[in-house]
């Protein structure tokens, strides 16, 4: 079926499929079909965007999305350099553009901050350290993974990239 554009999904019109349904049809412009390829399952310790990973979870496969840093804090810190609240478009654009890490719920149930361990106080230092958070999530992980028995250099690649993509994304420098 063809999509339209809305308020929500103003891209839509031009809609092309690539990043989401498995193996879908896709109408072009001219009426014709479009054949999309299947998206690729996402893979543990793959990091990259929010909206990136959400775009090809698998439910059921056991994985999670766990930011690092915290989206609270990467919002509080967005909040604090613009002096004001972000707006309902900001707040989403900057979730699905946060740095997240496919792992395993056990793992991220172990993180500094998933659900209550993520503290009002907590929330507030990270957003005025985002540097400091991130290596304390990274080195959290590591020990999490590695205690798990994960290969160590996988491990020490995948929180090199957790560190390149928020140095490449602006959050730390």
């Amino acid at each position: 079926a063809e999509m339209k554009a809305d308020a929500y999904h103003p891209a839509w019109k031009n809609y092309t499929g690539t990043d989401r349904g498995v193996g879908a049809d896709v109408v072009k412009g001219d009426g014709a079909k479009a054949s999309v390829p299947s998206k690729t399952a996402v893979q543990e310790l793959e990091v990259d965007a929010q909206k990136n990973l959400k775009a090809r979870e698998v439910v059921g496969d056991g994985l999670e999305h766990d930011h690092i840093p915290s989206f609270a804090a990467l919002r509080t810190a967005k909040e604090a350099e613009l002096g004001r609240p972000l707006t309902e478009l900001e707040t989403k654009t900057l979730y699905q553009n946060s740095t997240a890490v496919e792992v395993p719920r056990d793992v991220h149930i172990a993180g500094p901050t998933y659900g209550g361990k993520n503290t009002p106080a907590q929330i507030q230092q990270d957003a005025a350290d985002l540097c400091g958070a991130v290596c304390r999530d990274t080195e959290a992980l590591r020990a999490n993974l590695n205690s798990r028995g994960y290969d160590s250099k996988l491990v020490d690649e995948t929180v090199q990239k957790i560190v390149e993509r928020n140095r490449n994304t602006g959050v730390i420098k």
